[in-house]
């Protein structure tokens, strides 16, 4: 897991990256469309998914317990 700044809004998110193999494509790919379709409290909030470098890379909804990092740990997404 990651932590990135969206630089679209300037907003915190988390960022989880995984690694695709033919085992488990079809449960990524359940977890995503139960993210998408969620509007729950205790589910975090799906904004984008993308492939790079044969990693499937999930942008989500930073939660607000989470601790702010310092600058130096955040990698910035959506130049």
């Amino acid at each position: 897991m990651f932590v990135a700044v969206d630089s679209r809004s300037g907003q915190q998110v988390a960022v989880k990256k995984m690694k695709l193999d033919d085992e488990s494509t079809e449960l990524i790919v359940s977890e995503i469309h139960m993210m998408k379709s969620s509007n729950h409290p205790n589910i975090i909030g799906y904004i984008d998914a993308f492939m790079k470098n044969n990693n499937l890379w999930v942008v989500m909804v930073r939660s607000l317990l989470s601790p702010p990092l310092p600058q130096t740990k955040l990698i910035s997404f959506f130049a």
